[in-house]
């Protein structure tokens, strides 16, 4: 075991690397992480607790509390996909307090149902 007491800091500036390929540091315990740049993950994202995941703003976000997934974009939320964007669920439930659109050549549903206001 090696103990630090102080800072860390590379001779140059985005120079060096904390492991390397093939010999890869099992886990990383720290309290923040802040950075500028990409970031490349090969694995899952485990998210432990509550928490969320933001954007540029507090109020652009993904959280995930007990089963439901929510994305909030404040005035706008949008679902883009180079071929197909699918969302599978045994009830699912679209809510806009103004107005909600859907723009596509062709909409198909499995059962053929379409209910609008209460009316088909």
């Amino acid at each position: 075991d090696v103990d630090v007491d102080g800072n860390l800091i590379p001779n140059t500036d985005s120079a060096d690397d904390l492991g390397v390929s093939g010999t890869a540091w099992r886990k990383l315990y720290v309290d923040a992480i802040e950075m500028g740049g990409d970031i490349n993950i090969e694995g899952d994202i485990d998210m432990a607790t509550a928490k969320k995941i933001f954007w540029v703003a507090d109020d652009q976000f993904i959280n995930g509390v007990d089963g439901t997934i929510t994305i909030d974009g404040d005035d706008n939320v949008a679902i883009l996909a180079d071929a197909v964007a699918s969302i599978t669920a045994p009830s699912l439930n679209l809510a806009a307090s103004t107005s909600a659109s859907i723009t596509s050549p062709s909409i198909s549903f499995g059962n053929d149902e379409v209910i609008f206001n209460g009316s088909f």
